[in-house]
């Protein structure tokens, strides 16, 4: 028999793709808000680029109560195609832990210049995923 402590705790295993523009926003509330809106023990994965994934990065760490897991491009191994490749396999993470009960969601922040950001939301809205969220930002 499964206690209501646990049950709880089975029901907020969350796993966030977190990405978004290169270059550094001005304003980091919108991402803020996105880190802190997620339970404690959630699972925090970015592509480890410049801008919003490493601004994710820090704050989820400064917060102290999440696991991050950074999944890096490898440019050098598929060049161009690297990007959506990494973002297959973020998503085939998330899918992965949704399967184990988990509740998988992407959190997009991308200017008008972020192709690999769109990808990542078309990826993850062709797998059906429920919560996927785009703010666009100012450029």
């Amino acid at each position: 028999m499964v206690r209501a402590k646990e049950r709880a705790r089975v029901i907020c295993r969350t796993v966030a793709i977190f990405s978004g523009t290169r270059s550094p926003p001005r304003d980091t509330r919108e991402i803020e808000a996105a880190i802190d809106g997620l339970p404690a023990g959630s699972i925090v994965i970015h592509g480890d680029a410049p801008g919003v994934d490493r601004l994710v990065d820090k704050l989820a760490r400064e917060r102290g109560r999440f696991v991050v897991i950074p999944m890096p491009a490898n440019w050098t191994e598929y060049g161009k195609a690297a990007g959506p490749i990494r973002n297959r396999q973020m998503l085939v993470v998330a899918g992965a832990l949704a399967r184990c009960g988990y509740v998988a969601r992407v959190r997009a922040f991308p200017t008008k210049k972020s192709k690999g950001t769109r990808d990542l939301v078309k990826q993850a809205r062709a797998l059906d995923l429920e919560d996927v969220i785009e703010v666009e930002l100012p450029a």
